[in-house]
């Protein structure tokens, strides 16, 4: 311990010693302590007890070179009174400054609040830097509906929101969580955790028991984030073509038939035999009977089904009312089984729906739920034949094996979600 006395009345002769004074203590410091002069930090919390070590260096947030953010925007959103009362009372309720593990990783608190179209638009479309990225064509929709919860992590220091994500309310008990970004220019900083973290929580405020959500099969980042929040996973799901795929056919070949162009053509005669199996569906009734079906066939084969998976990762229950509105448009098909009723070989029910996606630029999406794989070539012949020309994709169950022909045939055009679930 260096002990500094002033004496005298000269002011700047005490600054002097006081300098000397604190130099001898960082060289006394750097020699007996040598974290301090290798850049190493000394933290005191649960993970990091007060006076042991961690490598850990506190990174610097750097603000990108487009500045601050604007507080005007292009875009307008229509919003009832009530709405509005309702999210400004969120707003205020859910505000909360949160720090980051143990190593704070911005000089301010980060922020979980609810998305603001005025000022945030410019920040989620940073976040949003992919072609295929739905949410830039959907983010009206969720300001505007009652159902969805849309919130930011906001990094007050950097006057910027860092990541952004939705709480879609599916029921009384269920709620889907879609849509997590992450500004680029801080991945890897925990941002991710920490705004999945804040919409489980948004969850159990809303009166969840459970929470549901996705993502591709290939971003191990995400899935190694759910899995160590405690989500479980619960199903696979597929769909094809993808995205890339089928938007560059119908953007630069309008009137092909995209089946054809997938380099299908020989595979249609046999699917489109099948594909005459399906028959519209009638009523709600006859839906939920089918369904009834397709789960037989599904615990017979120890084959896990999601059912009705939609492009915007959410799980149609047939009594929600887009439902029943394809049943009134005709956009619903079923297709019972082959064989005669009881007998052990009886196969191949599924269920069908179509319907215009915004997340698709308008394009079609076709959910099917069967357990028969056969079924996944009729539908697509079905949906071909009634839109091909404007273009679709095909969600269904992976339920096509490994060493499938089908498989072969879809190749990597065929892309897949892990479903995930989390008690609440």
């Amino acid at each position: 311990m260096v002990l500094v006395v002033f004496s005298g009345r000269d002011r700047s002769f005490h600054l002097f010693q006081f300098l000397l004074a604190a130099l001898a203590c960082t060289q006394a410091l750097h020699a007996s302590f040598p974290a301090f002069a290798s850049g190493s930090v000394v933290k005191n919390s649960p993970e990091f007890p007060l006076g042991r070590t961690c490598n850990i260096r506190i990174p610097e947030l750097k603000v990108p070179a487009e500045g601050r953010r604007s507080a005007d925007t292009s875009l307008s959103y229509s919003m009832t009174p009530v709405e509005a009362m309702k999210r400004k009372e969120q707003r205020r309720r859910k505000v909360i400054p949160r720090k980051m593990g143990c190593v704070d990783t911005v000089a301010d608190p980060l922020v979980f609040r609810n998305y603001n179209p005025s000022m945030d638009h410019s920040d989620l479309m940073r976040l949003c830097h992919l072609e295929w990225d739905y949410v830039p064509r959907v983010i009206e929709t969720f300001c505007a509906s009652s159902i969805d919860h849309p919130f930011v992590l906001e990094s007050p220091d950097a006057d910027k929101i860092v990541s952004f994500g939705n709480v879609q309310q599916m029921s009384s008990e269920v709620t889907w969580i879609q849509a997590i970004r992450v500004d680029p220019n801080y991945e890897g900083r925990g941002f991710g955790t920490e705004i999945l973290s804040q919409l489980i929580a948004l969850s159990r405020d809303l009166g969840a028991s459970k929470a549901l959500s996705s993502t591709s099969k290939t971003n191990h980042a995400m899935l190694h984030i759910f899995k160590k929040l405690g989500f479980r996973f619960c199903n696979d799901i597929a769909y094809y073509p993808d995205s890339n795929s089928m938007l560059a056919i119908k953007e630069s070949k309008p009137e092909a038939d995209l089946l054809v162009e997938l380099g299908l053509e020989r595979m249609l005669p046999a699917w489109r035999q099948e594909a005459s199996k399906f028959q519209t569906c009638r009523s709600p009734a006859e839906l939920m009977n089918l369904m009834k079906m397709v789960e037989e066939e599904a615990r017979a084969k120890n084959i896990n089904l999601a059912p009705m998976v939609s492009a915007e990762y959410r799980i149609y229950h047939p009594q929600q009312g887009e439902i029943l509105s394809s049943i009134s448009d005709n956009r619903c098909w079923v297709k019972y089984p082959d064989g005669e009723e009881g007998s052990e070989d009886r196969r191949g029910a599924a269920l069908l729906l179509l319907r215009r996606s915004r997340e698709m630029k308008g394009r079609y999406i076709a959910c099917l739920t069967t357990a028969d794989e056969s079924a996944v070539g009729a539908a697509l012949t079905l949906i071909n034949d009634l839109v091909g020309r404007e273009g679709f994709q095909l969600y269904f169950n992976d339920i096509i094996p490994a060493a499938s022909h089908v498989r072969s045939l879809f190749g990597e055009k065929m892309g897949s979600y892990k479903l995930v679930e989390i008690d609440l």
